[in-house]
């Protein structure tokens, strides 16, 4: 399964819309990139509570660019918890190969990354998931909630997430 493991980040934070209120504690992890008959390129993850449940509470995902833009999370990339057992969520990129250079978090919150991988090039063409620290420079950026809710392109995937430019 994934080859990166963050390890459990405790915080207490006021929720950031009535839509993301982050967990008091979560842990996560990041796979490597797979090839999915139906989807496309698919980065699998998932994200564990390690405080009591409540409904509100989700995580997102993020897409960093070397440069200093602002990441965002949309409404639709923020993935309940499952009260019980890890949650599953299929990074996916249906326009084909992910972009190179670009680096992917599962956050807590606007300020808690929990685990985060950077797509890198491989001699062969392909693209890689490297697991990078959460302070990585990469990704060591403002990343900022937007409300909009973006068109999920596959809609059979409950825990599916795309970005906006890869529609």
């Amino acid at each position: 399964m994934p080859s990166w493991t963050a390890s459990a980040i405790t915080t207490s934070e006021p929720a950031i819309t009535d839509w993301w209120t982050p967990a008091g504690c979560a842990a996560g992890q990041l796979g490597d990139l797979v090839a999915d008959p139906d989807l496309g390129a698919v980065l699998p993850g998932e994200a564990t509570l390690c405080t009591t449940y409540q409904d509100n509470y989700r995580f997102g995902v993020a897409e960093f660019r070397p440069d200093d833009r602002p990441a965002f999370v949309y409404l639709t990339q923020l993935v309940p918890y499952h009260p019980t057992d890890v949650s599953p969520v299929r990074i996916v990129f249906p326009s084909g190969a992910p972009p190179v250079n670009r680096g992917i978090c599962l956050m807590r919150s606007e300020q808690v990354r929990l685990a985060c991988v950077e797509l890198v090039g491989a001699p062969d063409g392909r693209v890689a998931a490297r697991p990078i620290p959460v302070d990585d420079p990469l990704v060591d950026n403002l990343v900022v909630f937007d409300g909009e809710e973006i068109r999920n392109p596959t809609p059979g995937c409950a825990n599916c997430v795309a970005f906006p430019e890869q529609q």
